[in-house]
This record gives structure tokens, C-alpha cells and sequence, in this order.
């Protein structure tokens, strides 16, 4: 039983974990927390690589609430 717990399904990687970069990743533990003033933008945009838009995409679907944004 123990195996069976321990090699099932229980012990998939979560969605986030696969779904990302890791340069994604990484810039938001680095920041960990923004507020999307033209200063916070700035600074996702310079470590991410990519336009801060592009960049809220990629998180949005593994943010807390699963919040999609129909402009884009």
C-alpha cells in the first residue's frame, strides 16, 4: 500500500512546476511581490526578458483564483 501511495498520483509535479520557465520562476521568486506601477514594470521587464504583458500572461493562469483576462 505504502508504494502504491508513495508511486501514484499523489506524487505528480504540480501544474505550476512544468507550466513555467524557469526564468519565469525565477523572477517571481525573486520579486515575489509588485504592484504594476511603471517602476515594478520596469524591473520584471529588465530581469524577465519579455514585455510586462507578455509576462502577466504566462502567471496569470497560476495565480491564486485562476484569473483570465479577456483582452488577451
Amino acid at each position: 500500500m505504502k508504494k502504491r501511495i508513495l508511486n501514484g498520483p499523489y506524487l505528480k509535479p504540480p501544474e505550476w512546476l512544468t507550466g513555467l520557465s524557469d526564468e519565469v520562476k525565477k523572477v517571481c521568486l525573486l520579486i515575489g511581490q509588485w504592484t504594476g506601477s511603471d517602476g515594478d514594470k520596469a524591473v520584471i521587464e529588465t530581469l524577465s526578458g519579455l514585455k510586462y504583458d507578455a509576462f502577466m500572461r504566462l502567471i496569470l493562469p497560476f495565480t491564486k483564483g485562476r484569473i483570465y483576462l479577456s483582452i488577451w
